[in-house]
């Protein structure tokens, strides 16, 4: 028995690479009941970003007071790292628990309400778990409670768009993160993450098991993004088929397909153990039919872009074939470039290609390079993803495209250095020679990534604002004869590029040179995208925004991210509102006409 801080440690609970917990109580407690649980950073040493990951969770579970969350009591100091002390709930996970044991219904349902509700208590505090499983849930079988552990990856509402999945650091997790989370699709992470996640917990607990077995992170990253799962009642024929269509619509692969709320969900398993306790049976019925929610939920689905999109698909599916083509992508600001552009990621992913981007800042035109030393630190991260045996190989083609040339590469791009180790020195020379031979490598780093099994894609956003070294490189990269499989594509505001301007110049030139050039101009959203947007946003019959959506044309020109701030202002400002009553969305024309506000949502934004 040794103490931590001023707890004597009772016993060892868990240990992992990163965190060790521990059963123990106080030092001047004789109580055998008065028993804390303590987790702790497993490391000698913890990173400051370690350091501040691990506060952030204390805070988040403190914030979170709530009886379904594990009650949080303190954090401290001890030695070189953090303490948190939580509550000693007597509950095992539900991993333990019903570990490759596949529920019976009269089981699952009362369980499946439960932690359904407990989740619905800690989204009210806006805040998204990010690692629901089966291991994070504990249950006391005497009490029939559930408590929500582990916030380590927990954060709160909103979101920016996630970055890639640091596969070490979720490695439990894998079977039950959903797509968006990965990190490798166009969509943010919002509440509805969470529920994919429930949705794959119900499946193990109904099934047994998960649908998908690898011992490879990349697998379960493909899997969750392009491969249906099997319905729970195939694998288990017990389950009956409206429980298995719930478990489904919570695993769909877009959070707008599935359930909007957890009240609606819980309104579903309600009905299913009533019926179930009346017939032994839970019936069918439609799901999801008391489904909405109360929270404004803009779609993250693309309208209006439909032919703009198959053009798109076709490109790539060329570029899959071996061939190589830039593709601009124009519009003014805020029409929906960059998504747009990131739909391409969840096909590519299908290809076991890679999909890299970077974007030029409009205060930083004299660094050279600078988007495309963005998009390789992309592509860099993707690659320290995979598996040891996976960036072994990729070690070997790098340091074979790169020759003794590596050290022109990693001078600029440091992150390479953990992938091919430190590069012997190059001896100088002229400015112009070096640039010369920068372009080179470049090149023929770039080409190691192009082959049939990895298609290359490179977004390139913002070009109005590109360096001269860079829309070079861009050239040089197209004029490649040895470069397949890969397609540039460059973004930028056709309203700030004149005839004269370099992008014009450059889009020119290889036009002449007879390069596979294409261009797609994106447009504003008709009247009918409008309708079709506000339809998905309120749950409601397209018929019945008309109104709505021809005040919004007026507002925001069709112009996307105008339209979704638009709609954010009225409903800020309770013009448009949740009628807790009838269950819907509701607004009232008269009054938002009423309503002194600006003429156009651009002034709205510089009043913002």
């Amino acid at each position: 028995m040794f103490l931590i801080g001023k707890y004597k440690v009772i016993e060892q609970l868990y240990r992992s690479a990163y965190t060790v917990v521990y059963r123990a109580k106080p030092e001047d407690s004789n109580s055998a009941s008065d028993t804390v649980i303590l987790k702790l950073l497993n490391e000698e040493f913890p990173s400051p970003e370690s350091m501040a990951r691990f506060r952030r969770e204390y805070e988040l579970t403190k914030m979170a007071n709530s009886a379904s969350i594990i009650k949080t009591y303190d954090l401290f100091r001890y030695q070189n790292t953090l303490v948190i002390a939580q509550e000693d709930f007597d509950g095992v996970s539900l991993a333990e628990l019903f570990e490759s044991f596949a529920l019976p219904v009269e089981q699952f349902l009362p369980l499946a309400i439960r932690i359904a509700e407990a989740l619905d208590d800690l989204h009210r505090f806006d805040v998204i778990h990010k690692g629901i499983n089966p291991s994070n849930l504990l249950f006391n079988q005497s009490t029939n409670e559930i408590r929500i552990i582990d916030f380590g990856l927990a954060s709160e509402i909103p979101l920016e768009l996630n970055q890639f999945l640091d596969l070490a650091k979720v490695e439990g997790s894998l079977a039950f993160i959903s797509p968006e989370q990965t990190g490798r699709i166009n969509r943010p992470i919002d509440h509805r993450s969470d529920y994919y996640s429930l949705g794959m917990t119900f499946y193990q607990l109904l099934t047994g098991t998960t649908p998908f077995q690898s011992a490879d992170p990349m697998q379960w990253i493909h899997w969750h993004i392009a491969q249906e799962a099997e319905p729970p009642e195939k694998l288990n024929p017990t389950v009956p088929g409206t429980l298995s269509k719930i478990v489904m619509k919570l695993l769909s692969k877009t959070a707008e397909e599935r359930y909007a709320s957890l009240s609606g969900l819980i309104h579903d398993l309600k009905r299913c153990w009533k019926q179930f306790q009346a017939s032994g049976d839970v019936g069918q019925f439609e799901v999801s039919s008391k489904d909405i929610s109360s929270k404004l939920q803009i779609p993250k689905t693309l309208y209006g872009r439909t032919a703009d999109l198959n053009q798109l698909i076709a490109i790539f599916d060329k570029t899959v074939q071996g061939e190589k083509a830039l593709l601009s992508v124009v519009g003014p600001s805020g029409i929906g470039k960059s998504c747009f552009v990131r739909e391409l990621s969840k096909p590519l992913l299908v290809k076991r290609g890679f999909f890299i981007e970077g974007k030029f800042d409009q205060l930083d035109r004299s660094t050279p390079y600078s988007c495309f030393i963005s998009a390789i630190k992309d592509l860099i991260a993707q690659i320290l993803g995979l598996d040891d045996l996976r960036i072994v190989k990729w070690k070997e083609t790098i340091l074979h495209a790169l020759g003794k040339n590596g050290k022109l590469i990693t001078d600029v791009i440091p992150e390479l250095e953990p992938i091919i180790g430190p590069q012997p020195e190059i001896q100088t020379s002229s400015s112009a020679e070096t640039k010369n031979r920068f372009n080179v490598t470049f090149q023929s780093f770039v080409r190691a990534f192009c082959s049939t099994d990895h298609p290359l894609i490179i977004s390139l956003d913002d070009l109005q604002w590109a360096d001269l070294a860079s829309l070079q490189l861009v050239e040089q990269l197209m004029q490649d004869a040895a470069i397949g499989h890969i397609l540039i594509i460059v973004s930028y505001r056709d309203n700030e590029v004149n005839s004269l301007h370099p992008v014009s110049m450059l889009l020119k030139s290889l036009s002449q040179q007879s390069a596979t050039v294409s261009k797609i101009e994106l447009q504003p959203l008709s009247l009918d995208d409008i309708k079709h947007f506000l339809s998905d946003t309120f749950q409601c019959e397209e018929g019945h925004t008309t109104q709505l959506a021809e005040r919004c044309l007026t507002k925001t020109l069709g112009n996307p991210f105008f339209l979704t701030q638009f709609i954010k202002h009225l409903n800020k400002q309770w013009l448009i509102q949740f009628d807790h009553l009838s269950n819907t969305w509701c607004w009232d024309i008269d009054k938002i006409d009423q309503q002194h506000t600006t003429d156009n949502v651009i002034d709205l934004m510089v009043e913002k």
